[in-house]
């Protein structure tokens, strides 16, 4: 059992928090983007109410600032068909 959290800071330098269980399988990009956008995975942080990146210490509460409403969250699990499988 575990969480994490982490920023990824796109191209175009937008930044997403993310937020995630241990047993995660599938993230959720913003729309308008794919994995080939991103340009920097910031580990052990968040994007705070003001727009800029805050560490999130390890051992320590979560910072008062941190909103967990504003995180992209794994997906849930799905099927999928392809073809010729």
């Amino acid at each position: 059992m575990g969480w994490t959290g982490w920023v990824f800071r796109m191209r175009d330098q937008s930044v997403f928090s993310y937020g995630s269980s241990s047993d995660m399988e599938f993230l959720q990009l913003p729309d308008g983007y794919e994995f080939s956008d991103v340009e920097e995975v910031i580990n052990h942080s968040f994007v705070n109410p003001g727009g800029t990146l805050s560490r999130l210490e390890q051992g320590h509460l979560l910072p008062e600032e941190y909103r967990q409403t504003k995180l992209l969250r794994e997906r849930a699990s799905f099927s999928c068909a392809v073809d010729g499988i």
